[in-house]
């Protein structure tokens, strides 16, 4: 199953914008096919959408692991001063945002069962994680995915679908 980019299917050989440290996107299962209807600011409009997960997936991942003695005495002797000496490396390696399939437990499991019913799209590229965080946000409540029957049950982990009143008037 491949992501989908303004309608245009990309390959496992797709490579990103210079400069984008992530994106945003949503996953979509359909009742029956997918028709596309058409792009409206980066949205697409699908018939028979049937539900539907936002999230982000950064494109790089941070990694760290501690620095042995050996390591610690070689930069001991660059530096020439103790309070230098690194205790952690710091780096980054490429993530799997091509298999990727959402940190949504249920979703992967339907995606594992049936994937001809879905449809991953990417709906936009960011160059910093806040913008990537914000972008997210802004999409999930322009989704209304805490008020429809989707597969995100909360936002920012702060806004949970358990804790609306989800349209009564009245409290019990």
């Amino acid at each position: 199953m491949n992501w989908y980019y303004k309608g245009e299917e990309l390959t496992e050989n797709y490579i990103p914008p210079v400069g984008v440290v992530g994106f945003v996107y949503k996953i979509i299962k359909v009742k029956e096919c997918f028709i596309n209807v058409s792009y409206i600011d980066g949205f697409s409009k699908w018939d028979f959408a049937e539900k539907l997960y936002i999230g982000k997936k950064l494109l790089a991942n941070t990694t760290k692991r501690k620095v042995g003695k050996r390591e610690a005495a070689k930069q001991l002797l660059e530096t020439g001063d103790k309070r230098k000496v690194k205790k952690v490396i710091r780096g980054s390696k490429i993530s799997n945002w091509v298999q990727y399939n959402s940190s949504c437990k249920p979703l992967q499991e339907e995606i594992r069962a049936t994937p001809e019913l879905f449809r991953k799209e990417i709906i936009r590229f960011c160059f910093t994680k806040k913008e990537l965080s914000y972008y997210e946000l802004k999409m999930q409540f322009a989704h209304d995915v805490l008020e429809v029957d989707s597969y995100n049950d909360n936002i920012a982990g702060t806004y949970y679908r358990k804790d609306l009143n989800n349209g009564n008037t009245e409290r019990n």
